[in-house]
């Protein structure tokens, strides 16, 4: 057998507990919930999060130096449509090309 491999068989089952405590383990920590916890899937949604905390962290320094409300809350928009990108609610023409650039579409 090769090491590090799960002998696992489709016709009889054998082996699957192992592969799911294994997956189980692998792809948990003591620290995460997959009942309540959000996964993120893609390096585009990661990216969305990473704008989304960017433009919350520069809404609240504009904040704490005075700028007028109204002022930072564009930031906060621009906050919030990254977020949207990630569940689906808004998807932009660039996230169409970028899914579409994973596909072979022929005629």
């Amino acid at each position: 057998m090769i090491p590090g491999a799960l002998p696992v068989s489709a016709k009889t089952g054998d082996g699957f507990d192992a592969l799911k405590e294994y997956l189980s383990n692998a792809l948990t920590d003591e620290n995460l919930s997959l009942g309540n916890d959000a996964i993120v899937s893609s390096a585009r949604q990661a990216a969305a999060i990473a704008a989304a905390a960017k433009d919350l962290s520069a809404c609240l320094d504009a904040l704490n130096t005075g700028v007028p409300v109204d002022a930072a809350a564009s930031l906060a928009e621009a906050a919030l449509a990254s977020l949207s990108e990630v569940d689906g609610r808004t998807v932009t023409g660039e996230i169409v090309d970028e899914i579409f650039s994973h596909f072979c579409v022929g005629k």
